[in-house]
């Protein structure tokens, strides 16, 4: 029985493996309910454009929702097509992330939070204009690092 269950878990880790997408900073900055996740008041700066010694933060943001897979369709056939859109899945798990560096920010007592990169799997993503998305077997994430400026 123990076996089984070994079993079940690791085919889920194996259907699991994550797709890479990359999309439009400006696009997901734009979205209709950006301002519910991402504050004013904050300045934001994309890619690595500081390099004096700041305060770095990471975060990230994952999303299971606007994840266009059918109900019915088999987790091996879900993962080959390659016809779904993962767009707006990414862009609300990439401002969730903005908003979770917000937050650690504003505990630092911070507003400024420069030198945005993404860093899923501690691999770093560098783009003024494009954000680096996970789509996994069962979320969206976005995980983003920064640096704090004063």
């Amino acid at each position: 029985m123990k076996k089984l269950i070994a079993l079940a878990v690791l085919s889920l880790f194996a259907i699991g493996k994550d797709q890479i997408f990359y999309h439009n900073i400006a696009d997901a900055l734009n979205l209709k309910n950006a301002s519910e996740y991402v504050r004013s008041g904050f300045i934001m700066e994309f890619s690595k454009q500081y390099n004096e010694e700041l305060k770095s933060i990471k975060a990230n943001g994952s999303t299971v929702r606007y994840r266009n897979k059918p109900h019915n369709m088999p987790a091996q056939d879900y993962q080959e097509e390659e016809e779904i859109d993962y767009t707006k899945s990414c862009q609300y798990a990439f401002l969730a992330a903005l908003r979770n560096l917000q937050k650690l920010a504003e505990k630092n007592g911070s507003k400024n939070i420069v030198n945005i990169q993404g860093n899923f799997k501690n691999e770093i993503y560098d783009s003024k204009d494009k954000f680096q998305c996970a789509v996994g077997g069962t979320k969206t994430t976005v995980a983003l690092k920064a640096d704090l400026k004063n």
